[in-house]
């Protein structure tokens, strides 16, 4: 960092005044990391949804239900492993 960076960061912080914040755990990150990526699974199979009813040649039909599933599967152990996480950090 150089000193015009640190004077504007230290600008920064004398107007906004941010609160505190408290760093993140490693489950808390890892949790959240996973819901962003179920979040992205589930796009990729409403997309894959939809071009499923635009595709009539049977190869191309087959190859995006294979994703999608594929997709459901990873989603279905991404939010297992988020709930165990979930529930490990309440504990």
């Amino acid at each position: 960092m150089d000193p015009i960076d640190a004077g504007v960061i230290a600008y920064y912080g004398e107007v906004v005044k941010p609160a505190p914040q408290l760093a993140k755990s490693d489950d808390a990150e890892r949790l959240e990391a996973l819901v962003e990526r179920r979040r992205q699974l589930l796009g990729l199979i409403g997309q894959e949804s939809n071009r499923l009813q635009q595709v009539y040649v049977p190869e191309i039909k087959k190859l995006i239900q294979k994703v999608a599933r594929n997709a459901e599967k990873a989603a279905h152990n991404d939010r297992r492993s988020a709930c165990q996480i979930d529930q490990a950090i309440r504990r």
